[in-house]
């Protein structure tokens, strides 16, 4: 990116270059997905109610340890966190290095299609809103809520 006097222009992950006013780049959040060793990748899924949620899990777990780009440290998390009389929704989050993220979700909702009937992301995660601009490797500003 470049900063101007008036404007900051960014170029985002997908080759677009935004201009952003000084003052809304000034007094908002600098996000940085590449300044850690990590980044979680939060998807939510379902599955039947009548399964055998331990095994279902440890199913789940070792799916994901055997996924290339999916982190062993940390270690994935796989819970169940509500349910109702037909379905069980679960949070899968793995763990992955932020240049492998997009190759590693991909490889996580392959790998996870013959064991849960439904996966997505959880809202927001992996996604821009539209007050949000990407800059440079990674990092994206949002607004103060």
């Amino acid at each position: 990116g470049e900063v101007g006097l008036f404007v900051t222009a960014i170029v985002g992950l997908d080759n677009v270059r935004n201009y952003v006013g000084n003052s809304k780049v000034l007094g908002s959040i600098l996000r940085n997905y590449d300044d850690t060793p990590s980044r979680r990748i939060d998807l939510i899924g379902a599955a039947p109610r009548s399964a055998d949620v331990p095994a279902l899990l440890a199913t789940i777990n070792d799916t994901l340890r055997a996924t290339p780009g999916v982190l062993l440290d940390p270690a994935p998390e796989v819970q169940v966190v509500a349910f109702d009389a037909t379905t069980l929704k679960l949070v899968v989050r793995p763990f992955a290095k932020p240049s492998e993220y997009w190759p590693t979700l991909f490889a996580v909702t392959t790998a996870l299609m013959p064991h849960v009937s439904a996966l997505t992301p959880a809202t927001g995660a992996g996604e821009l809103e539209e007050e949000e601009f990407e800059a440079g490797e990674g990092a994206e500003e949002e607004e103060e809520s």
